[in-house]
């Protein structure tokens, strides 16, 4: 099993735009890069482009932040296709090891630096809409830089 690169306390669930802002201000005020995760199976039902582009204009809100997006796949070989070929840089592809084999060898050959975990990393997660700037700035500034 290959976990999702992510700095430990610094990945973070998010839900809609302003959960993004929020994680990216408060990955900026603590001076850490922070991981935003898409909830689990969240793909599955309206696809990656909607948190592609959240994460896409959080990020031009808030100019140097370090964050990157994690998109979870689940065992929907075809989605992890598409993102391989659109450029996502880290993905969660929870299908059978054959197909897990044939995305990483397409990305190989694609000379992406796609990143292609089998489990979601342990990441921080609020209900929707309840997630707190000064509680993430605490918690990423707690984690080893």
């Amino acid at each position: 099993m290959t976990t999702a690169p992510a700095p430990p306390g610094c990945a973070v669930v998010f839900h809609d735009l302003d959960e993004a802002r929020t994680i990216l201000a408060a990955g900026l005020r603590a001076d850490r890069p922070v991981l935003l995760v898409t909830p689990k199976n969240a793909t599955a039902m309206v696809g990656a482009l909607p948190f592609q582009e959240i994460f896409a204009e959080a990020s031009r809100t808030h100019p140097g932040a370090r964050a990157r997006l994690l998109i979870d796949c689940g065992d929907d070989a075809a989605l992890a296709h598409a993102l391989i070929a659109n450029d996502a840089t880290d993905i969660v592809f929870s299908g059978p090891d054959g197909q897990l084999r044939r995305l990483r060898n397409l990305a190989a050959a694609r000379g992406d630096a796609t990143s292609i975990a089998t489990c979601r990393p342990a990441a921080w997660s609020a209900a929707a809409g309840a997630l707190d700037e000064e509680r993430l700035v605490r918690r990423f500034a707690a984690t080893p830089a």
